[in-house]
């Protein structure tokens, strides 16, 4: 036996059983080669399809930035707005305020809810995914209560 053109293929030294050996090993790497081809092919489609839902995840609406009226303050709990929903909100009791701010839900109270000082804010953060109360990703600002009290106010910035 000696080595062919092909490498490191075995050629026996009989002429017709050199070919037959011959087409094998070629038929092997052209099979070998076509299964190469088609994973590349395979690869380069996943890449593609990966890329595409990245940029249809990124090429969301762009973020609106909306105040709320100041709410000034009667010493009772008070919805944020009555309708409207948000992604996120910046609540900030200004340094003037004598009392700190109260917020939470429904049945925040003077001893009841977190706390806002004067001059200081609170920020409540982008949900991410489905909400429990429904909706994806956003919040009701019905949903959050301010207590501020008498002669003091909070305002609010928020963001859809």
């Amino acid at each position: 036996m000696h080595r062919g053109v092909l490498g490191d293929l075995a050629v026996a030294r009989s002429g017709w059983h050199a070919v037959q050996i011959g087409v094998v090993e070629v038929q092997e790497a052209a099979e070998y080669q076509c299964h190469n081809t088609r994973a590349t092919i395979s690869g380069m489609r996943t890449i593609a399809i990966l890329l595409f839902l990245a940029i249809i995840a990124t090429a969301q609406t762009p973020l609106v930035l909306f105040t709320v009226p100041d709410i000034s303050g009667t010493g009772s709990a008070v919805q944020l707005a009555a309708t409207g929903t948000a992604r996120w909100c910046q609540l900030v009791a200004p340094a003037g305020n004598t009392s700190v701010v109260r917020w939470g839900d429904s049945v925040i109270t003077t001893s009841r809810g977190s706390i806002i000082a004067a001059g200081a804010g609170q920020f409540i953060p982008p949900m991410v995914g489905p909400n429990p109360g429904g909706g994806s990703g956003v919040f009701s600002l019905s949903t959050i209560y301010v207590l501020v009290q008498s002669g003091d106010k909070i305002t609010a910035t928020c963001g859809r």
